[in-house]
């Protein structure tokens, strides 16, 4: 679909969701690392690094910085631009506990009029599973939801709003 078609259907409709029939691109995408629950105040603390290659890099297994250092850091050395690196193993037990079910993904050439998509987006992969294409709110990097499509399904039927379906 064209960004142009896109954009045309979710004017006309304002209040839709698309679910994208993802198998054909399976091969081209990678689900990688949990994170926490971005609503929680600790979670707020942690700047992921962004998943930028397949499974065999380091970010794919989840680094983050720490906000809170990093202001430490500028005030100690205010040209410095150097800051302490953490592995998502070190605090895995705590993120665990926090999961909602937002991932890191990485997507070797992107459908990009779906990242674009103003209204919900969801990748159907196939499995009892469905994707929704989110951005996590902390450093707005882009992040998939795992959402049952009995949970889908069962909002889709009761919701009004499109942006409230699996929230």
């Amino acid at each position: 679909m064209t960004d142009a078609e896109r954009s045309s259907r979710e004017e006309f409709y304002k209040n839709l969701v698309w679910i994208v029939d993802a198998r054909k691109f399976a091969s081209s995408f990678s689900l990688h690392h949990i994170l926490p629950d971005p609503s929680l105040e600790w979670a707020q603390d942690l700047a992921w690094v962004r998943v930028s290659r397949p499974p065999s890099s380091h970010s794919a297994n989840g680094m983050y910085f720490k906000f809170s250092l990093i202001a430490k850091d500028k005030a100690e050395w205010p040209e410095g631009n150097m800051h302490e690196v953490f592995s998502l193993h070190h605090i895995m037990g705590q993120v665990e506990a926090s999961y909602i079910g937002h991932h890191q993904y990485h997507w070797r050439r992107p459908h990009t009029t779906w990242l674009s998509a103003t209204c919900p987006v969801y990748l159907d992969f196939g499995t009892e599973r469905m994707m929704r294409l989110e951005t996590y709110p902390v450093g707005n990097i882009p992040c998939v939801r795992l959402i049952s499509k009995s949970r889908l399904i069962a909002d889709l039927l009761s919701k009004t709003s499109a942006g409230d379906v699996c929230l």
